[in-house]
């Protein structure tokens, strides 16, 4: 759950408070069974190299965009991303993603 370390270091960073913390993730557990989960399968990494190309993204995080694209059938105007990382949330956008602050 991807959630989890972007809390914690907004936790650290002290932005968020530690009960903001624990909110959130009640929230993120209720919303598991929600959720469709893309693996990171061949065609997902294959993606996720292309973006950490055309974009200055981590390794997690071309994996999370490429998982979304996947989701969307590369069509990212279908789903709305969740995201917390400005540099993430950018090529997000540069995707085509609209991009929903948590």
């Amino acid at each position: 759950m991807l959630i989890v370390p972007a809390r914690a270091r907004r936790e650290h960073e002290k932005l968020v408070s530690a009960d903001e913390v624990a909110s959130a993730l009640v929230l993120a557990r209720e919303l598991i069974d929600s959720w469709h989960e893309i693996v990171p399968s061949d065609a997902v990494r294959r993606t996720a190299e292309r973006l950490m190309r055309v974009h200055s993204l981590r390794a997690a995080d071309s994996l999370q965009l490429a998982a979304a694209l996947i989701a969307a059938d590369h069509d990212p105007a279908t789903l709305d991303l969740v995201c917390l990382d400005a540099r993430l949330g950018a090529a997000a956008r540069r995707e085509g993603f609209a991009v929903v602050k948590g």
